[in-house]
């Protein structure tokens, strides 16, 4: 019987400041690469095109950060009882667009925030608590666009271990970000140029594209004694109705699929979920013989299974699209159905990304990784380098 690493105490290694890049490295594709298929080997990210089998696909994540961290000072707030008082100064920190007019976000004032509050943000502009969460609150906006506010009055929030800069949050995205909404980026795409991706397309090697918005929750490790018992955090996607095709068709010629970063595999990888959620409403869109494949591919896959990793599903006809919530927590001892290959950086001690790539490669071969990412002096987290990650077939 196999034994899988399920204990917190086994995701700990120890991690000095001085590891944890605080700036990216310019060019960005001149980073460093550490490519594990039995063996560790160095090489920087300009290598890749040499590195990747022709007809591999790279799948990478369209999301761009928001500008989620608005600051204020000397303004008027309306407490729900009427009484009006004058916040010396303050912030909101957005967790998610909700709306046209509402976020969910933090609000940082010198008082515990109620819900009925108004914040009279400028003349025109007011922000009304309406509810409390778990996450923090529910506000709506009169005056402007809720993404619109973040966008004319935010600035893009680093992780909370790089100091912060405002040369640095220009470069906390990469150069295909389109869809705003996420509180960090999908740091392993940050390696990527235009030149980079030009030289993989000359030698065969193909893109795809999905998007995951990155909730704060990826920042949270996990607690756990247990890592099965932990909670992870949900996170919205939204692909295209063709890709369940196009997977089809490239697992089919046994073309690789390379995840470029973990939001990416957690994209992927929910794919099966939503297939045998969605099995009798997506019949309509494919052949008998892919829905034969889909059927094999999921046939160890409950119902409640499904239920569980998934939320807010929606197909949109007109522009094509499927969109859900993922709650899809992978580790050692979860199966891996799609991905072949992951391109990643090296993650936080305790992380969930981090027990993600030890059920992917083996913890024991992650353990090897690690340990020589940090006897070669690899940069760590989200301005770091990175890895390409080949399993053992």
């Amino acid at each position: 019987m196999k034994v899988f690493m399920l204990d917190l105490h086994d995701y700990f290694y120890e991690l000095s400041p001085e590891k944890i890049a605080q700036n990216p490295v310019l060019p960005q594709d001149h980073a460093k690469l550490l490519v594990f298929n039995q063996n560790e080997e160095d090489f920087h990210f300009f290598d890749l095109p040499d590195l990747l089998d022709t007809n591999s696909v790279l799948f990478f994540n369209t999301t761009k950060v928001l500008p989620a961290r608005v600051t204020f000072e000397n303004i008027s707030v309306t407490m729900p009882r009427g009484e009006e008082r004058i916040v010396d100064n303050g912030e909101f920190f957005c967790l998610e667009i909700l709306d046209d007019k509402r976020f969910e976000g933090l609000i940082r004032l010198t008082k515990r925030v109620k819900a009925g509050s108004k914040i009279h943000f400028s003349e025109t502009i007011t922000i009304t608590v309406d509810e409390l969460t778990e996450q923090g609150v529910i506000c709506s906006i009169d005056g402007l666009g809720a993404l619109d506010f973040f966008e004319k009055f935010g600035t893009v929030p680093l992780p909370p271990y790089i100091d912060y800069d405002l040369e640095k949050s220009q470069h906390y995205h990469h150069f295909f970000a389109e869809k705003s909404g996420s509180v960090a980026a999908p740091t392993a795409s940050l390696h990527f140029t235009p030149e980079l991706l030009k030289n993989l397309e000359k030698k065969g090697i193909w893109t795809e594209f999905v998007t995951l918005q990155i909730g704060l929750g990826t920042f949270k490790p996990v607690d756990t004694p247990d890592i099965s018992h932990h909670q992870i955090h949900k996170e919205k996607i939204s692909v295209s109705l063709s890709l369940f095709s196009k997977i089809f068709i490239l697992k089919k010629n046994n073309f690789p699929l390379v995840a470029v970063w973990t939001t990416v595999m957690r994209t992927l990888e929910s794919l099966p979920y939503v297939w045998k959620k969605l099995s009798e409403l997506l019949k309509k869109f494919i052949t008998q013989e892919e829905q034969l494949w889909r059927d094999e591919l999921t046939k160890k896959i409950s119902l409640e299974e499904a239920d569980s990793f998934l939320e807010n599903w929606s197909i949109d006809e007109t522009h094509e699209l499927v969109s859900w919530s993922t709650q899809i927590f992978l580790y050692p001892g979860k199966t891996y159905r799609l991905v072949d290959q992951l391109i990643t950086n090296f993650h936080a001690p305790h992380s969930s990304l981090l027990m993600l790539v030890a059920g992917f490669i083996g913890y024991d071969e992650m353990k090897k990784i690690y340990q020589h990412g940090l006897d070669r002096d690899y940069r760590f987290l989200s301005f770091g380098d990175g890895m390409l990650l080949i399993p053992k077939k």
